[in-house]
């Protein structure tokens, strides 16, 4: 949607019946939508009988058939494209009873919809006799599907009503998830946790809690759904926190853009183990009316039962996440609401496709001007340039041409949210010649991670010992000094923690200043395709008294140095004196303090929450173990959620939450690449 490569087809009448059955009127309504769709799509239907030559993006002519693979819409829109009533599946014959079943219902297909419709002997004109005698087979009474077989070849609601994550699972996640974990903790106490964990840049903080929120969008669902594993945990019965989890394990695995068998029948797995423990929500009144707020004894919730067919339709229709409404949803932003906002609301037709054309003449014309004006200032550029190696020369220029080509059209119609590439600018930087670029090197990158600082410091010069004052780190020329006699002349050296300090607090140095940075951003290759660039994370470490000063949207990240949590207190660079160069002077440091897994019960992790305990290393004297790394040892990001236990500490906030926690949970669900690093 954000590369405008959706085109209006087609607006569909919203029109009020008057028969005084209000049941009926939504009868007239589907049949209505039925017939437009058949009239629309008629041309496809067409060419899935009979062919259709098209070109691809290269020229070549194919003979195509357009079958209908996927039709992305909610729960009730796919309820009526699929003809069925309410309270039944609309691909499996599970009625509602069924829909807490542990198992896939057999499919309700296309065929067996427009067999019982034929045994159905009422003319469909008739409307109410033909719906009362539709109940018995629990169908809408829609007696013309704009999918029958007939029309439209190999179409069956059973293949192309897909999965669709927004909906399906985002939304349940807030309808139902979300609801058990307010009524095991009390609401209260669940909207503090929410409030007291630490603001993250990017994303939503929740500083009221979450329980009273009225309009929540599925950003705002997925932001939720990265703490709540960690929020509940130690805190709802070991069963809940389970059910909670494996919901969660496969909302996850499901989302992840390749799925291969493995994962398939992981996903289906954790289904299973939501099955087995679902029962203790149900024991403890956790599953309640909306508007009654009474204990429910039942699993009537029709999501649930669509997530029994996610695993068996990967193998048909690929990826679930490829068929998110997110688009959709974008797309009928930019081709309804948009030009709706700029007309006085007469002749929408009309006016939607006038302002629609106008649109996209207007950002082809710029196309075309900007490229053209490119074309110029190379052909000017050309004649003023005396070339002696023609061959050589027109190779480059062909590539630059091509890259500031590829700019202009990337700036016009990719998305209007673009991530920055720290992989490109470190190779620039990498390529450049010796002396053309200041050092240390602000941006680099390290394997699948890219790191960039500040081009300016933070502090340009400070003193080890103010430094060491002022961030609080009693033992940074020791750790200074440890650094350096491991490092040796090179420079070069791979650093590892729990060695015992060497040097003592006094150690002499061959420098006495530092230049200090602030925060550093991280970025990171995708886990299943390194040729795609995850967004930015901004790690800070500023000194100990300006966490209470700290904008609201600043944000605490822990990072992974190899297999080892760390966090992060002071990101500085060794200034050489003067008259002097060192090897040590154009390599970024940091002073990080460490964090040991706590072992579990028969495994390394919380059974129930499936996540890391992690505690901060101590030395013998009770001070917190820290040590110099080169930055670029760093190689991912992670967060961590205070262990609150059974309640939270009344005294934490925001700000000092994390700073006054004993133990944390490693929080594998605050980002998709971070869990499918985890657990895959």
């Amino acid at each position: 949607a954000s590369s405008h490569a959706f085109l209006l087809n087609a607006l569909m009448p919203v029109v009020e019946f008057i028969h005084p059955m209000h049941r009926i009127c939504s009868v007239l309504e589907a049949r209505l939508f039925h017939k437009c769709l058949d009239i629309v799509l008629q041309p496809l239907k067409v060419a899935a009988r009979i062919g259709r030559m098209m070109s691809d993006p290269a020229g070549n002519l194919h003979h195509c058939f357009t079958l209908l693979a996927a039709y992305i819409v909610d729960t009730p829109e796919a309820c009526m494209l699929a003809c069925v009533r309410g309270k039944t599946s609309l691909v499996t014959m599970a009625s509602y009873k069924d829909f807490g079943d542990a198992f896939q219902h057999e499919r309700h297909t296309g065929a067996r919809t427009l067999s019982q419709l034929s045994r159905i002997q009422c003319d469909p004109n008739d409307v109410e006799r033909y719906f009362a005698l539709c109940k018995d087979f629990r169908l809408s009474s829609i007696a013309e599907p704009f999918w029958r077989y007939r029309n439209w070849p190999l179409s069956d609601p059973a293949n192309f009503l897909m999965p669709e994550p927004l909906h399906h699972w985002y939304q349940k996640f807030w309808d139902h998830d979300v609801q058990w974990c307010k009524n095991a903790l009390g609401a209260p106490e669940l909207d503090f946790r929410y409030s007291i964990l630490h603001p993250i840049v990017g994303m939503r903080h929740f500083k009221d809690g979450i329980t009273a929120l009225k309009q929540v969008t599925g950003r705002a669902q997925r932001d939720m759904q990265r703490f709540m594993v960690a929020v509940i945990g130690g805190a709802a019965s070991r069963d809940v926190v389970i059910a909670v989890r494996a919901l969660m394990d496969f909302r996850y695995l499901a989302q992840a853009p390749r799925i291969t068998s493995i994962i398939q029948d992981r996903i289906q797995a954790t289904l299973v183990e939501f099955h087995n423990h679902k029962d203790k929500i149900t024991e403890e009144g956790l599953r309640r009316g909306a508007e009654s707020g009474s204990a429910l004894n039942h699993w009537f919730i029709p999501k649930l039962e669509l997530m029994q067919s996610v695993a068996p339709s990967i193998s048909e229709l690929g990826a679930p996440v490829q068929w998110s409404a997110d688009t959709t949803e974008h797309a009928h932003i930019e081709v309804i609401k948009e030009p709706a906002s700029m007309m006085n609301h007469q002749n929408y037709d009309t006016q939607i496709c006038r302002y629609l054309d106008r649109v996209e003449r207007c950002r082809l014309f710029k196309t075309a001007t900007r490229l053209s004006t490119l074309g110029d200032a190379d052909d000017t550029h050309d004649q003023d340039l005396a070339v002696e190696d023609d061959g050589a020369e027109d190779d480059e220029l062909n590539m630059a041409d091509d890259e500031d080509a590829m700019a202009i059209l990337k700036d016009i119609w990719s998305s209007r949210r673009s991530v920055p590439d720290f992989f490109g600018v470190a190779e620039k930087l990498r390529a450049a010649l010796p002396g053309s670029i200041p050092h240390p090197v602000r941006t680099f990158s390290s394997g699948a991670t890219a790191l960039r600082v500040n081009r300016r410091p933070s502090i340009k010069c400070i003193s080890i010992d103010k430094a060491a004052e002022l961030f609080d780190i009693p033992d940074l020329r020791g750790a200074l000094a440890d650094y350096l006699s491991r490092e040796g002349p090179h420079a070069q050296n791979f650093h590892s923690f729990g060695r015992q300090r060497h040097s003592p607090p006094g150690a002499h140095l061959p420098f006495s200043d530092l230049q200090v940075w602030y925060k550093v951003r991280l970025q990171q290759k995708s886990y299943h395709d390194s040729s795609s660039l995850e967004p930015v994370f901004t790690i800070n470490a500023c000194p100990p008294q300006s966490y209470m000063e700290m904008p609201s949207d600043s944000t605490l990240m822990i990072a992974s140095v190899g297999h080892t949590v760390v966090d992060v207190r002071l990101i500085m660079c060794p200034i050489s004196p003067r008259g002097l160069r060192l090897v040590w002077d154009d390599r970024l440091l940091v002073y990080v303090r460490q964090f040991n897994i706590v072992p579990q019960q028969q495994a390394n992790v919380d059974l129930a929450t499936g996540l890391h305990v992690l505690k901060r290393v101590t030395c013998t004297s009770g001070e917190f173990l820290g040590d110099v790394l080169p930055l670029d040892q760093i190689k991912s990001y992670a967060h961590l959620v205070p262990h609150f236990g059974e309640a939270a500490d009344n005294r934490f906030t925001s700000t000092n939450g994390f700073h006054s926690a004993q133990s944390f949970w490693l929080n594998r669900y605050f980002d998709k690449e971070f869990y499918y690093a985890l657990s895959l």
